[in-house]
Order: structure tokens, then C-alpha cells, then sequence
């Protein structure tokens, strides 16, 4: 080779390294060119999880990957910044979908996502029951049978005899350690102890329910006047009126969020700040759904998803309202009376006078 040939063929080597490393090193850093915007950009990344797992993802319609077999977790990388619509899907489960925003050097994350089932299981547990109470440590419940009540341990499906005549049966309530409920029957209040042996009805006095009801959740106290639901502010002082037409309120099993609904709207007050995507500070107010069928109840299924009735329809709700709340019908019942049990992870519903049970599900 001459040395003419051997010095173009050096210098042609030399510009060549000089012009592409700073590409590859950019490259290697995450720097794309935006053809849309026509500059050079740094990217991002979106970080999901998601129950079940294996779950396929799609990014803007087209398969990218699936979630991990052990953690069902995924990062897609190398995003240009802009909105992607991620689509979640699984066979036989309902699809989940939201668009996401990325932004330079920056991870998006959705965690915690379900997707809910397309059909689940439910079995009769028991026939003509009027009602039920399920324990607070959720391992019992005690069933209006016609006039009598009756133990049903959820863990060895057993029922026992407790007591009859329960014609006048206008209250029930369990013990926070579960060991024991009162009862209010026609103008009189009983404890029945369920610990002891044989069990009888004691006459117990009820306490006064106050008209104005403080309820103090870690820093927060608000104040429950009828179906007005009342929040202290500490700038001003004073109570301030949040929430009319109040049903019930639930604490999340974490304890740093509070759900508030009344017949048609559910709101989500934030006890403590948020740090996981999307962020929220303590004491933010979060409107999450209005619906047409009155709502009977809510409950936490998780820390990040509510599940209730409104109408004759069984709905799971996500709490994370970017973009589009993913809701979905998990069962229909004729007027239920429904509790989910965190203990053993089932749906009970009492419908038609048939107490029912869903399969175990693995949120």
C-alpha cells in the first residue's frame, strides 16, 4: 500500500471518528433527533407495573413488550418528550389505557395498576339471610337468618347458633378486637360476647351519638353534621363546609387517604403527601367520579383503588386521574348490599336474599 493511500486512508479514519463519536456518545446518553420538531432532544422513559403480570404493553396501538413474570414491571425507554397512549392488555381481563406524558431526562411511572378480571366467580354462601355483618378482623360474620343470628366463620365455613327472636332487631355492631357485637333491639341495648361459653345476650348502655361528630385522621380533624362534612382549616381557624349529602367515609388500608361519597359523587382527601406519580400534597381534595345509579357503598380494595356498587353494578375504579379514570363492571346484582374483605381478599354480596361470595382476588 503507498503511502499516499495509507495517509487518506488514516485521515478518512481520523474524520470519520471525529464526526460520528460525539453521535455515539449522544446516542449512548439518550440524545435522539425530534424530525417533528427537528432538533436534537434528550429522551425519557415510561416505568409501569401491573397485576396480573406478563401483561403486554402498547405504545401508541403497536406491541412493545410485556411486564416481567416476577414483579410485573416494565420500562420502555428511549422516548422522544410528548403524550404516547400506553395500552395495558391481557386475555381475560379488561384492557387498561391512559396517556402519559414524557418529558426530557425524566421516568414516568404508573405503578400499582389492575387490570380487573372479565368475568369472576361468585358462590352461594347461604340462602335467606335479611343481613350481614362482617367482622373488623374479617375472619367472621353474623347473618340475620329470618329471626335468628347466627356465626358464620369465614375461614372454616362453619355456621353456628347464636341467638332467635330477633324480630326487633333495629342495630348491629361489632367490637373493634371482633370479640364481641351490640345489638339494639326495639327499645334496648345487649352485648353478646362471642368469646364466651354459653353465649347470652347482656344488657349493656348504649352511648349518646353527639349531633356534631369530630373525626380526626392523623393532622386533619373535620367535624360530621348530618350529610355535611366539615374541615378544619388551620389558616382561618374555623370549619370549613367541603362536602354535602354525605353517606360514609373510608379510610385507605394505609391510612394517608380519606374517601368521602354521598348518593352520586366520590371524592378522595388526600391525609398525608403523595410522592409516587401522580404527586399529591396533604390535605388536596380529589374529585373522582359522578354517576347517575345511586352508590351504595365504597370500599379501598387497595391503597390505590376504590371498589363499589352504584345501581345494580359491582365497579373497580382507579384513583389516578391523569388523563382517563380506567373503571370497570366486575359483577351485577339486584340490589346489593356488597363488603369487600381485605383478610381474605373476597367480594361478599347479599342480593335477593342470597349471601354470595366471590373467588379469591389476588389484588
Amino acid at each position: 500500500m503507498r503511502k499516499r493511500t495509507r495517509t487518506i486512508l488514516f485521515l478518512s479514519l481520523f474524520f470519520g471518528f471525529v464526526l460520528f463519536a460525539p453521535a455515539v456518545v449522544l446516542y449512548s446518553q439518550g440524545y435522539r433527533f425530534d424530525f417533528e420538531k427537528r432538533k436534537i432532544t434528550q429522551t425519557g422513559a415510561i416505568f409501569l407495573q401491573a397485576e396480573p403480570k406478563q401483561t403486554e404493553i402498547y405504545i401508541d396501538g403497536k406491541l412493545a413488550k410485556k411486564t416481567d413474570f416476577f414483579f410485573g414491571t416494565a420500562l420502555l425507554e428511549n422516548l422522544l418528550p410528548g403524550d404516547y397512549k400506553i395500552t395495558l392488555k391481557k386475555e381475560g381481563y379488561y384492557l387498561w389505557e391512559k396517556n402519559l406524558e414524557v418529558r426530557e431526562k425524566q421516568v414516568t411511572e404508573a405503578k400499582n395498576i389492575i387490570l380487573a378480571p372479565g368475568k369472576t366467580e361468585f358462590k352461594v354462601l347461604s340462602q335467606n339471610v335479611e343481613d350481614f355483618w362482617i367482622s373488623p378482623d374479617g375472619k367472621k360474620a353474623i347473618l340475620l337468618n329470618g329471626p335468628d343470628l347466627k356465626l358464620y366463620d369465614l375461614e372454616k365455613n362453619v355456621k353456628s347458633h347464636l341467638v332467635g327472636g330477633m324480630t326487633d332487631l333495629l342495630s348491629l355492631e361489632w367490637s373493634p378486637d371482633s370479640k364481641e357485637i351490640f345489638l339494639g333491639i326495639g327499645k334496648e341495648n345487649f352485648t353478646l360476647k362471642l368469646d364466651k361459653t354459653p353465649v347470652v345476650l347482656e344488657k349493656r348502655t348504649a352511648p349518646k351519638t353527639p349531633e356534631n361528630v369530630l373525626l380526626v385522621f392523623g393532622d386533619y380533624t373535620f367535624s360530621k353534621e348530618g350529610e355535611t362534612l366539615y374541615f378544619f382549616d388551620r389558616e382561618s381557624q374555623a370549619f370549613e363546609k367541603i362536602f354535602e349529602g354525605l353517606k360514609n367515609f373510608k379510610t385507605s388500608p394505609d391510612s394517608k387517604k380519606l374517601a368521602f361519597f354521598s348518593d352520586s359523587e366520590i371524592w378522595i382527601f388526600y391525609l398525608k403527601d403523595k410522592t409516587e406519580m401522580p404527586a399529591k400534597k396533604a390535605g388536596e381534595r380529589q374529585f373522582l367520579v359522578r354517576l347517575s345509579k345511586k352508590i351504595g357503598d365504597v370500599f379501598w380494595l387497595d391503597n390505590d383503588y376504590l371498589i363499589f356498587n352504584a345501581g345494580d353494578k359491582i365497579r373497580i375504579s382507579e384513583t389516578d386521574e391523569r388523563d382517563r379514570i380506567n373503571t370497570a363492571d366486575l359483577a351485577n346484582f339486584e340490589n346489593p348490599k356488597m363488603f369487600w374483605n381485605l383478610t381474605d381478599k373476597k367480594l361478599y354480596i347479599l342480593s335477593g336474599k342470597n349471601l354470595s361470595s366471590s373467588e379469591k382476588l389476588n389484588y
